[in-house]
């Protein structure tokens, strides 16, 4: 099994929408309306205006944000409208967060980790990408960026560990054909992913 938990880490650090935010961190255009309804335009299989487990199973950072602030009910268009409206009121361009990578318990070392904004963002915001330490912890730092951060949204994780030919050692669920997802948000801003098989 592998997982990914979102922890609260009460000491991180946002580059937020203050008067003192830097110039080189824009804030996201979210259009709630306009990417609500195009991440139901590729996930809404049945087209019912809303996803069940089944096609939340399809987007993992959707399915993690129903799980953990709908209990598993059913996400509908509104709710996810509701929620990026929350995103672009908090008026935050970038967040420090806290990852951590583990396998069968123990710290991922070297790896790099790349948090890939769902296609239904449409650009808004970039990937960020970190290398895990001996603690299997990573700094994540947007593209372009000049500071370490991930724009609030949701993801999808790629976890990848080569060999020294260049080789995968990781299973492709894991990076090129990734089931792991988080949301990124003012409220939750601590990643652990568990690769456990």
């Amino acid at each position: 099994m592998f997982r990914v938990a979102a922890l609260v880490l009460l000491g991180s650090v946002s580059l937020c929408g203050c008067t003192d935010r830097p110039k080189s961190v824009p804030l996201p255009s979210y259009a709630p309306a306009a990417t609500a309804q195009r991440a139901f335009a590729e996930y809404d299989k049945n087209k019912d205006g809303a996803l069940d487990a089944d096609e939340l199973a399809g987007c993992p950072a959707l399915k993690s944000f129903a799980k953990n602030e709908l209990k598993g009910a059913k996400l509908d268009v509104d709710a996810l409208q509701a929620r990026l409206i929350r995103f672009q009121d908090a008026n935050v361009g970038i967040l420090a967060v806290g990852l951590k990578v583990l396998r069968h318990g123990s710290p991922l070392v070297g790896a790099r980790v790349t948090f890939v904004p769902e296609n239904f963002h449409g650009g808004a915001i970039k990937p960020a990408t970190g290398i895990t330490d001996d603690h299997g912890s990573a700094q994540l730092k947007q593209e372009g960026a000049e500071f370490s951060g991930v724009a609030p949204g949701f993801y999808r994780i790629q976890v990848s560990l080569k060999d020294a030919a260049g080789q995968e050692t990781l299973p492709a669920r894991f990076n090129s054909q990734t089931v792991l997802g988080e949301e990124v948000s003012p409220w939750n801003r601590g990643v652990v992913v568990n690769l456990d098989e």
